[in-house]
């Protein structure tokens, strides 16, 4: 064999082994393809995209907690006005308006929180409506061991005078237990426990001192505030106590009188020649507390059977 037939026969073999390593190369690409193709798939245009790749739709839809927060917050924004709305038409339709030149309305149902009002007029004449706010004065001072219900106060026990001055509205029982702690004490308390609105300024009965401007006053915000703190606490004393005793109530010319029988009703009333109020609990299937403020009252009965009516509407029309 020549030299020239040599170096043929070495290309030769060069070029065979390059063809060897590049066939090599290309099975061992289709390899690695191949083991891939559970990864990938065919994308819209032709283009191969990963299957786990990251797509809009692949974001975890879950609300974040602010989220869902923000949704109940707004739902509840939404079912509060449209239970103001509603009740504010149902004390339009029983024409308290037209009863009392200025009144204050509200309803707030425990199951749901939901709360709604028809008109806040703000401080309001109480008449006997800051009896409750004696009470409460009372029992959260005998509870803390600062006095005994036995103490007397003029010659009756104290929880004697707490008991007539709540269920039969007595105002003689009142007058006793204002001279025995006085007012600013009382007043003291008021403003400790945020009652902001509600203040004493004279005795039951005392014309003489109304005539000078002095009155006693709460508000709607006031006598709310306590009704959800007697609902909040009614298992334990003392608010269970005073829940109690409201439930004795014996004047019940306002918010029991069209309610059925066998509803339970926890309330107290204030009553003067131009005022009728009444404040209370309604213990039906949706319990709520109710309180009608009205002041300026040209018609009594006629108040008195707006405020009726409108506890009846209320007990029918949950929210």
């Amino acid at each position: 064999m020549n030299s020239s037939n040599k170096k043929r026969n070495i290309i030769l073999v060069v070029i065979l082994l390059v063809a060897a390593v590049v066939l090599a190369l290309g099975i061992w690409w289709i390899l690695q393809a191949n083991s891939a193709t559970g990864k990938r798939g065919d994308g819209e245009n032709g283009l191969l995209v990963e299957e786990n790749a990251f797509t809009p739709e692949a974001l975890d839809e879950t609300p974040s907690a602010e989220e869902i927060a923000n949704e109940e917050a707004a739902a509840i924004m939404q079912a509060q006005a449209l239970a103001s709305e509603s009740f504010s038409a149902a004390v339009s339709d029983v024409g308290l308006g037209s009863c009392a030149g200025s009144y204050s309305a509200g309803v707030y149902y425990f199951d749901s929180g939901i709360s709604a009002t028809a008109a806040d007029s703000g401080r309001m004449v109480s008449a006997s409506v800051v009896k409750v706010f004696i009470m409460e004065y009372v029992f959260v001072k005998a509870n803390a061991g600062e006095l005994s219900l036995n103490d007397s106060a003029s010659g009756t026990k104290i929880s004697s005078h707490v008991e007539a001055m709540i269920k039969w509205s007595d105002n003689g029982s009142t007058n006793a237990l204002i001279d025995y702690f006085g007012m600013e004490a009382l007043n003291a308390f008021f403003r400790d426990q945020g009652y902001g609105d509600t203040k004493i300024e004279r005795r039951m009965l005392d014309n003489d001192a109304r005539s000078r401007g002095l009155d006693n006053y709460t508000s709607l915000n006031d006598c709310m505030a306590f009704l959800k703190k007697v609902y909040g606490n009614q298992s334990s004393a003392p608010y269970s106590d005073m829940l109690n005793i409201m439930k004795g109530q014996t004047v019940k010319t306002k918010i029991p009188s069209k309610l059925p029988s066998s509803v339970v009703v926890a309330n107290k009333t204030g009553e003067l020649g131009d005022v009728e109020n009444d404040i209370g609990i309604v213990f039906g299937d949706h319990p709520f507390a109710l309180v009608v403020l009205a002041n300026q009252v040209q018609s009594s009965g006629g108040a008195q059977r707006a405020i009726g009516d409108l506890a009846l509407y209320c007990l029918n029309n949950p929210t």
